[in-house]
């Protein structure tokens, strides 16, 4: 099986499909008395890592493509009411799975492009309806490894362009959320 690739240019082909999906659950929620909700949608690192570059000529270019690709569900999904939480366990679980040989500082200098290509997606998109999820994974791993990269977490949080970061630390010692002043 081949993995899906990206070979042209990205583009938003229109958010008719998340409005469905939007109005299903506002219908539901309207239906159950429920006032505030949320959807979930993927961080820019996440659809790269499923969708392979053969396209742009970087990966910091490709994340920007991805990034500006997603935008507007991103606004879609604010605008109609609903909270966002995004799933970015990539800027925590990628230290210990894919660069387990880089230096912190070379981990640091590529999470921060992650969050540069997170921060382009979330361009006009309150930060108050913005909840960013970064763990380590949810796999059986050492989590003296995985707690290696707390510290870089906790460097990174606060250039995330949302409310809250929420920074699973341990999977048995449960989670963390911080929310800047």
């Amino acid at each position: 099986m081949r993995a899906a690739m990206c070979k042209r240019e990205m583009k938003s082909i229109g958010q008719g499909e998340l409005r469905k999906d939007i109005a299903n659950l506002k219908y539901a929620m309207a239906e159950y008395g429920v006032m505030r909700g949320f959807m979930n949608a993927a961080f820019p690192v996440v659809i790269w890592l499923f969708l392979r570059n053969g396209h742009c000529r970087t990966r910091d270019a490709y994340l920007a493509a991805l990034a500006d690709a997603i935008k507007e569900a991103y606004k879609t999904t604010t605008a109609s009411g609903l909270n966002l939480p995004l799933e970015c366990p990539d800027l925590a679980l990628s230290r210990h799975m894919l660069l387990s040989d880089s230096s912190d500082i070379e981990f640091l200098k590529l999470a921060a492009s992650d969050v540069e290509a997170l921060n382009r997606a979330l361009q006009n998109v309150p930060q108050g309806k913005v909840r960013v999820h970064i763990c380590s994974g949810n796999y059986e791993h050492p989590q003296v490894v995985a707690n290696a990269s707390i510290g870089v977490r906790i460097l990174l949080a606060p250039s995330v362009g949302s409310q809250a970061v929420i920074a699973a630390l341990a999977p048995l010692r449960g989670s963390v959320q911080w929310t800047p002043k």
